[in-house]
């Protein structure tokens, strides 16, 4: 159940989750594989993990990275760094060992949590470059069974790493059971986590989130589910990312929502996790949504229990989402995909659609924070007229790591406060929902012309048989371009064509349509418009 709490976020990340751990500290906190961590198991964990990090030398202001899937140990190693005032460095588990050991360098990372299939082959070129392994053991969540199976299969496989240069999460926890370090004192607006932008469009970069950040995305998405029986949200979302660790694991705890980890998407086993453990909420991206309505076992299951469905990450398809709330009304869920916006400089949400909004908004913005949309001298524009969204919110990051140039240029400061700017463009209404376009950089231009391939894409979607779609632009002989790539069940180049040509100017048709079986993404299901953009560059196809 979740309560109607009076939210304290003036402290640190695990001083906010620990006040919810101590009510009720036999409920379940932690679930994985339908193994619960009560409310007091996951404290005791914390605690003990702290006192074991402590004793290895870990201090406050130390960079400690978190390169695991979700794992109940990267939940317990999270606010394990949160209590002793580190920063949890978060990576993503499969990016290979040379781009970890380059991260870990831009961060000052020495230690580092990985688990021990995902990173046996990793271990060697991690401990070369000075980082302290801190392995997790894949069979310490599973039940008797499976870890006895799990260690036949993977026997070969861990054979050879070097283990034994490394810590072992075990025995750090073991040998700070029933320690209590002393808590430093930890500012709200220390840095608690860094988390890496996917670099599709442009040089990636390290986002430091305070504490106070954390807790007052919580504080915000409180009113979206006051009062109502939640009790299980499925995290699917990864930890590495700000919309799953700040949502699915943060939010959730914070609320006394119980967080069941889902390491890898596989659609029929969420279908079967829905029905078997009785889930409230949902949290994903369009792509996630997509591959469940096509899955016989979600089809079949039963969903009623579900309660809130959150959608984010990209660009909701408008007649996809009535198709999956006409499913859900089907089979009796009284819920609906409610559309998300957000960026993780500001912990990855800051507006939702409201129950029952037609409209084709991103959302309105959520509890004590404000947008509005500006043009490129910075002038605020009525409700209608396109420019820049800019974001004033108490979620805001405190900047790039090392990297203040960039830090000052995406900040607008004012009376009001200091506002993100993000990039995107966007309107208002006259009731306050923001309608995205595009995003700035995505924007191109012809002929002197704005053209906006969301605007496009959205037409597209239209056009029955059409699955999903995508724009980039390229250049040839000096002019700019656009393909559209396309899953169709079938050619629908002239039906696509007609209906761009009767909504949009002559600048918006596509030179190429590009049929495809599926679209790249990237690690967090997003389409990846370069990795399709350099496709472009070497494809041949009709002209149009």
């Amino acid at each position: 159940m979740a309560y109607n709490i009076n939210m304290q976020t003036d402290c640190s990340a695990y001083c906010l989750i620990r006040q919810r751990l101590t009510q009720n500290p036999d409920f379940p906190a932690v679930t994985f594989r339908g193994r619960s961590m009560t409310r007091r198991a996951l404290s005791d964990a914390v605690e003990a993990l702290a006192a074991g990090l402590s004793e290895r030398g870990v201090v406050q202001g130390d960079s400690v990275a978190i390169y695991l899937p979700n794992l109940p140990q990267a939940v317990v190693a999270f606010y394990a760094l949160q209590k002793i005032g580190a920063v949890a460095n978060m990576i993503h588990p499969l990016i290979p060992a040379e781009g970890v050991v380059k991260i870990c360098r831009a961060c000052g990372t020495r230690y580092i949590f990985l688990a021990d299939v995902l990173a046996a082959e990793k271990l060697s070129a991690l401990l070369n470059a000075g980082l302290t392994p801190i392995v997790c053991r894949f069979q310490d969540v599973l039940s008797f069974a499976e870890g006895v199976l799990f260690g036949l299969k993977t026997r070969k496989k861990l054979k050879n790493a070097p283990l034994r240069d490394c810590l072992s999460y075990r025995e750090l926890l073991a040998h700070g059971k029933g320690q209590r370090v002393a808590e430093p004192v930890i500012s709200s607006d220390d840095t608690a986590v860094y988390l890496h932008s996917g670099g599709t469009t442009g040089e990636p970069k390290t986002i430091e989130l305070s504490h106070r950040a954390l807790n007052e995305l919580a504080n915000s998405l409180q009113p979206v589910i006051e009062g109502e029986q939640i009790g299980s949200i499925l995290a699917i979302l990864p930890l590495f990312h700000g919309f799953g660790l700040g949502v699915c694991m943060h939010t959730a705890l914070a609320l006394g929502i119980d967080v069941h980890l889902v390491p890898r998407f596989s659609a029929k086993e969420v279908a079967a996790m829905i029905d078997k453990y009785r889930i409230g909420v949902l949290a994903g991206v369009p792509t996630m949504y997509e591959k469940l309505l096509e899955e016989p076992a979600f089809r079949k299951a039963e969903l009623k229990s579900l309660q809130r469905l959150f959608c984010g990450g990209d660009k909701l398809n408008a007649a996809f989402k009535q198709k999956f709330d006409a499913f859900l009304a089907e089979k009796g869920v009284n819920a609906e995909l409610q559309e998300g916006y957000g960026l993780t400089e500001v912990v990855t949400v800051c507006a939702l659609t409201p129950r029952g909004d037609q409209s084709d908004g991103v959302g309105q913005p959520l509890k004590g924070m404000r947008v509005k949309v500006v043009d490129a001298s910075g002038k605020e524009l009525p409700a209608g007229e396109k420019g820049e969204l800019l974001v004033l919110a108490p979620t805001r990051m405190k900047g790039y790591l090392n990297d203040p140039a960039s830090t000052e240029a995406s900040f607008v400061r004012d009376r009001d406060g200091i506002w993100v700017r993000t990039g995107d463009c966007c309107y208002l209404d006259d009731i306050g929902n923001i309608h995205f376009v595009e995003r700035m950089k995505r924007t191109v231009k012809i002929a002197g012309v704005n053209v906006y391939p969301a605007e496009i894409e959205r037409i597209v979607h239209t056009v029955p048989g059409v699955e999903r779609c995508c724009v980039v632009d390229r250049i040839e002989g000096g002019k700019t371009l656009l393909d559209l790539y396309v899953i169709a069940e079938r050619n629908v180049d002239r039906q696509i064509l007609e209906k761009i040509d009767r909504k949009l100017m002559k600048y918006n048709r596509p030179s190429r349509i590009i049929y495809r079986q599926s679209f790249p993404t990237t690690a967090v299901g997003k389409i990846d418009y370069n990795a399709l953009r350099r496709e472009s560059e070497g494809t041949t196809n009709k002209v149009f």
